[in-house]
């Protein structure tokens, strides 16, 4: 079941005994969670409910033995237990075995970080309750979530702002949610939200960086090159976060180049490419530091690179500064 689903089911049905939440978007987990809590208790009640627990921390056993005690001011019990893949096969046992017959005034809520192995798991909660996919929207699809987020709080948040927002910030849903809630603070009484409204009140370091590190490799200036990758990796930007986001910029600069070079106009080919305007102008000013050779000789690096993050056991950050300062070399 999708997020959108269970959100919507939570509201009209009765609570599962057990909640199976498979993926690793922490803010969807923890509105699933908050939601969870409203629904099983009110007011000054939810303080009483609602316990949370690690499972490399806490074993089955005393999971089982939470469950069982009564619930207070609430018709149920409500227990969390994080990464149960975590848990050793006896462990899992355990679980199957409370699975078979859950009790009657507990809710249990597991989650899974999205790995495979568990499938016996998710079938024994698929036959008494409710397995949830909390997987973040795609890259094509966040503009999308990013406007319903705002009409959830009474904002309309146009497409070119939705799109420039998600540009800015990228995929990470923690920290497009806080932007968001900077820009609703921005706008104050205003009801819609517009690009310009992001370019003025949003922080824009990470696509800056991008572009910084981009015009630095176009110098051939390898100290600065490195200097903003590790600006990149510093803001807490996972290895391969940040050689998609390098992937990304390349692509789209590739494909803004080879459009203004068939004679294009900036505006369709930004249009055609789903890249906005004002990002759109940006690759066009770079476009005339890359000749076809370089961006080709750049693609095979990164995609060397993508290979042997997944498959080697190298330093990541090693492997990311051998390919900023391979970019760096001018192509023969």
């Amino acid at each position: 079941m999708p997020a959108d689903e269970f959100f919507r089911r939570l509201e009209r049905e009765p609570l599962s005994p057990v909640y199976f939440l498979v993926g690793e978007a922490e803010l969807l987990i923890e509105e699933a969670w908050k939601r969870l809590v409203e629904k099983i208790a009110s007011g000054g009640a939810r303080a009483f409910n609602g316990e949370r627990y690690q499972a490399k921390e806490y074993t089955a056993a005393e999971m089982v033995a939470g469950l069982r005690a009564l619930p207070m001011f609430a018709p149920k019990r409500l227990l969390m237990v994080r990464h149960i893949e975590n848990w050793p096969e006896e462990q899992r046992k355990i679980l199957l075995s409370y699975l078979a017959r859950p009790f009657p005034t507990a809710c249990l809520v597991l989650t899974l970080s999205g790995k495979k192995g568990l499938e016996k798991i998710e079938a024994a909660v698929t036959a008494v309750g409710t397995v949830v996919h909390l997987h973040g929207p795609s890259e094509r699809e966040l503009p999308r979530w990013l406007r319903d987020r705002a009409r959830q709080r009474g904002k309309e948040l146009s497409f070119q702002a939705a799109m420039h927002l998600a540009e800015q910030v990228g995929t990470d849903l923690q920290r497009l949610e806080s932007e968001l809630e900077k820009l609703i603070t921005y706008v104050g009484d205003n009801a819609a939200i517009e690009a310009d409204d992001v370019l003025q009140a949003v922080s824009a370091q990470r696509g800056h960086t991008i572009f910084e590190l981009l015009d630095a490799v176009a110098e051939r200036k390898s100290g600065r090159t490195l200097a903003m990758l590790r600006s990149l990796l510093a803001e807490g930007q996972a290895p391969l976060q940040v050689l998609a986001m390098i992937a990304r910029h390349v692509r789209q600069l590739w494909q803004v180049k080879s459009a203004l070079e068939e004679g294009m106009p900036l505006p369709q080919a930004a249009r055609k490419f789903n890249i906005h305007q004002f990002v759109a102008g940006k690759h066009a000013r770079q476009a005339p530091l890359f000749s076809e050779a370089d961006l080709y000789r750049m693609h095979r690096a990164i995609c060397d690179t993508d290979f042997a993050l997944k498959s080697t056991g190298t330093n990541p950050e090693a492997l990311l500064e051998n390919l900023a300062l391979g970019m760096c070399l001018k192509n023969d």
